[in-house]
């Protein structure tokens, strides 16, 4: 029998192929996209769209708040951490908001105290920003967490810089606490020394503990 495709089959058949005109499926647009991720923040493909297109844009801002969105959206708290400290990074780096990357970080961690890194940069803001008693308890936080997993390399890592410490801010406190106050002098902030004393003794560091005593 006779295979050959009908001819006007095949005069339908190349048309199709080789029309130059619109695609019978014309690809999303990035306000389809918005949309989309608009009614579901957990739609994959509406998020990688956005962001793809909000970094190449530099538009920073657009790509904390889809960060943000996602994340509020996520019941996994390890993935909502990390595009909490994502937020963070591009609000601290790009947008010089200092307030709202430290929202972000405190979010980052409340979702996933095991992130490291939002870990590490709170407490490197707190320290920039002269917030001995904030950056304290990020330390104490992360000595805790630190000594939980058996993290040698942590731990190593946090007594160089409490050493590091020591030879600034509590060497004054050191000397407040043995010598003798003088009128003039400030009361030793007992809450740091306190602070001190738990991160020293959740790393076994009990010769510093007994320091400062």
């Amino acid at each position: 029998p006779d295979t050959s495709p009908h001819p006007g089959t095949r005069g339908t058949l190349v048309r199709l192929v080789g029309s130059a005109g619109p695609p019978l499926f014309p690809m999303p647009t990035l306000r389809d996209h918005e949309l989309a991720f608009q009614q579901n923040p957990a739609n994959q493909e509406a998020f990688l769209a956005l962001r793809k297109a909000y970094r190449e844009g530099k538009q920073f801002d657009r790509l904390v708040m889809l960060y943000e969105a996602r994340a509020q959206a996520l019941d996994d708290g390890p993935k909502a951490g990390e595009l909490f400290y994502l937020a963070a990074e591009a609000r601290l780096v790009e947008l010089q908001d200092a307030a709202g990357g430290e929202i972000d970080l405190v979010h980052a961690l409340d979702r996933d105290p095991g992130n490291a890194k939002a870990a590490e940069r709170l407490k490197l803001l707190y320290r920039e920003q002269g917030r001995t008693a904030d950056y304290l308890t990020m330390l104490e936080m992360e000595a805790a967490a630190a000594t939980k997993s058996q993290d040698q390399t942590r731990i190593g890592n946090l007594r160089l810089e409490l050493d590091q410490l020591f030879a600034g801010h509590f060497t004054k406190l050191e000397k407040a606490l043995s010598g003798p106050q003088r009128a003039q002098d400030a009361p030793p902030d007992l809450k740091t020394v306190e602070s001190a004393r738990k991160i020293y003794r959740a790393l076994g560091d009990y010769p510093n503990v007994v320091r400062l005593y």
